[in-house]
């Protein structure tokens, strides 16, 4: 491509290039201009931030542990005679 057909530098949402022609003495087309100029790749890829935990389980608040069940069924026996 020459200098006068180069594509925008724009990203779209996909992440893919922009498809039209850039403004003459601009790297944008006419739909991204006023967009700040693209940042220079870096020679080497930037370390990914490492992936926080999962957050431990939090117990059911409406149904009981199994502890306390047999602790409740322990009570209705000794209340019931059984």
């Amino acid at each position: 491509m020459s200098a006068d057909q180069q594509r925008c530098q724009a990203k779209t949402q996909s992440g893919s290039q922009c498809k039209n022609k850039a403004l003459d003495g601009s790297v944008y087309c006419r739909i991204h201009q006023g967009q700040p100029e693209p940042k220079p790749t870096p020679s080497k890829p930037t370390p990914s931030k490492p992936v926080a935990a999962a957050p431990a389980k939090t117990p059911d608040p409406v149904r009981p542990s199994v502890d306390d069940r047999s602790e409740i069924e322990r009570f209705k026996a000794a209340i019931l005679g059984r």
